[in-house]
Formats: C-alpha cells, structure tokens, sequence
C-alpha cells in the first residue's frame, strides 16, 4: 500500500448557487493514521468526503488517492480504494432488493459466482443481516438501522483499503 493513501493540495469547491463548502483545504493522511472529520451541519464534511472517492471533482486544487489523481480515467480505481458510506442510507441504497443493492458494487468490479456469493453473504453476516432473511427484503422497507446495515455492507465485500 503507498505510504499517503489521501494527499489534498489547495482543494476549494463551490456549490452552484455560489455556496463556499471547501476553501483551500490541504491534508496529506498515512496509511497508519485514523482520522476523524468533524464540524457543525452545513460545515461541509460530506462534500469533503465526497471527494475523496470522485463523487464531487475538485474545481481547484488536486487530491491523490494511493498515487492516482482524482481524474476520470482513475475513478474506477479509487472507487475500489475508498469505501464511502452515505450519512442518509436512503441516498445510497438504490436497487429493489438487498441481495442486488449489496452485490452492486462487487459487481462492477467484474467478480461473479462463488466468489461473489462468498463476498456477500460475509458482508451481510458482518453487520447482522442474516443473508437467507433480508437477501430478498425489499430495501425501500427496511427500518432504518438496518438500511444503515445495508450501506454499510454495500462496501465490504469490495474490500476498500480507506473508509469513509
């Protein structure tokens, strides 16, 4: 793993309707360190963690993930790299039922058959989500800890080396 998973230089963005959520921001984080991201609402940690995995671009500055630049050529990459979990499960969970909304992810990276089963079924025993049980739940009907359960489970089996 590369010694600085996350170096930020001079990283500002703005909302469109002119709103400074992020000004000048420069951090570098090794791959030993744990950091928390803390501040008031509106202060703009989501935006900030946002970035960290290519939702947001940055509009000035420049972020490298393991050494790869936040670019669009990379994205795919530091999606596997950085594990992002939404604060509102309702922004993330999108597809019908647990099973799919899980396996998405894993998916994408090209895994299928047993080795996506394995992924999966681990990720749901993990967070307490008995695979056999909530598999084919409709997601729109969880409560709501178990959507957050669900979020969360969403990332494990792509098995990010950062966590959001």
């Amino acid at each position: 793993m590369h010694h600085n998973p996350i170096d930020i230089k001079n990283l500002s963005y703005a909302y469109a309707d002119g709103t400074q959520a992020l000004q000048e921001i420069n951090l570098s984080i090794s791959a030993s360190e744990k950091v928390a991201i803390v501040g008031a609402n509106g202060s703009g940690k989501s935006t900030f963690l946002q970035h960290l995995n290519g939702i947001l671009l940055p509009q000035t500055g420049e972020i490298v993930i393991g050494e790869m630049p936040i670019e669009p050529k990379y994205l795919r990459a530091i999606r596997n790299f950085v594990g992002l979990v939404f604060q509102n499960p309702d922004d993330q969970i999108f597809m019908p039922t647990v099973w799919e909304d899980i396996t998405f992810g894993v998916m994408n990276q090209g895994i299928r058959g047993h080795e996506l089963n394995h992924r999966v079924r681990h990720a749901m025993t993990a967070v307490g989500l008995d695979p056999d049980k909530f598999g084919g739940r409709i997601a729109g009907n969880l409560s709501g800890g178990e959507k957050k359960r669900v979020a969360i489970a969403e990332c494990l089996p792509c098995s990010p080396r950062f966590w959001c």
